[in-house]
């Protein structure tokens, strides 16, 4: 998955990729050109830029945070696309976030982020 400026979120299928070896001859790994044969969704996650975003282990939840402060916890489907018809659940920061991750726990899901506050906060969805 990648995030923009624009504040989408995409999700690829880097298997449908093409890639093509770097051009220095020591190169250990290939650029991948994932045009439309990538593209799996697409969507607005945000009003501003979007900084980070995770997958959860079992790849069925997306989290984004970014410079409108919100950090969202996205439900995929199998296929991993997002589904418009299912809530989205947000919280909202004061501050620009840069960093995000999650864990799904037995206590639910605990979403950990960083941001221009200079703060490390801990939230939990249950």
């Amino acid at each position: 998955a990648t995030a923009d400026s624009d504040g989408f979120v995409t999700i690829w299928d880097l298997g449908k990729c093409q890639g093509e070896a770097k051009s220095v001859p020591d190169a250990k790994f290939k650029e991948l050109n994932c045009q439309e044969s990538g593209l799996v969704d697409r969507w607005q996650a945000g009003q501003k830029a979007i900084r980070s975003i995770a997958f959860s282990e079992d790849g069925k939840l997306l989290v984004s945070a970014g410079d409108d402060g919100k950090i969202t916890i996205w439900p995929l489907g199998a296929d991993y696309k997002h589904d418009p018809k299912v809530q989205a659940v947000s919280y909202d920061n004061t501050q620009k976030i840069d960093s995000i991750d999650l864990k799904t726990t037995n206590h639910g899901v605990e979403i950990v982020s960083g941001g221009k506050d200079f703060q490390v906060k801990l939230q939990r969805l249950k």
